[in-house]
């Protein structure tokens, strides 16, 4: 995100627990809120989320910024829920850019984003929920718990999956 008082220059925060750092923008963010509040985004070190590709979004049936899903570490059996909190990484990238927190809750030791170090080794199953966003301006802020309830529900009305670790 561009400085508002400099627009040649990145926004740097300048309180926080990430004071001095760049804003982290997501997709994902409040409705109403300012483009340079931290907690207007999604928190990837708080929050498990996945990142999709930006060509899923011209896909028919697939899931959308907000939608909900399931993650498995499949080696591990760890799992955790989750939102789609962003996209990118341009058409021909593959699912699998995902939050600090995601890869932290799916067994990871302090993943770092920046060179993937810490983050799990093995596959991943990711089960999505196309459709599934909150109506209107409830997309965003929600709980952790209050995803983990929608996933929870969704998984129960999906004939053939674990249930376990929601």
């Amino acid at each position: 995100m561009q400085d508002p008082a400099h627009p040649d220059k990145p926004f740097v925060q300048q309180s926080g627990s990430f004071a001095g750092f760049f804003l982290g923008m997501t997709s994902l963010r409040a409705p109403a809120g300012q483009k340079t509040d931290p907690g207007t985004y999604v928190d990837a070190t708080r929050f498990p989320y996945v990142v999709l590709p930006s060509g899923f979004s011209r896909l028919v049936n697939v899931a959308k910024i907000g939608d909900v899903g399931f993650a498995t570490h499949l080696d591990s059996g760890k799992t955790t829920a989750f939102i789609v909190g962003d996209s990118g990484g341009g058409d021909d990238a593959k699912l699998g850019e995902c939050s600090v927190a995601l890869f932290a809750a799916l067994g990871g030791t302090n993943p770092n984003p920046r060179n993937g170090a810490g983050v799990p080794s093995g596959k991943i199953q990711y089960i999505l929920f196309p459709g599934s966003r909150m109506p209107g301006n409830g997309i965003w802020p929600r709980t952790q718990a209050d995803i983990d309830t929608q996933v929870s529900a969704l998984l129960a009305k999906t004939p053939g999956i674990s249930k376990a670790g929601v």
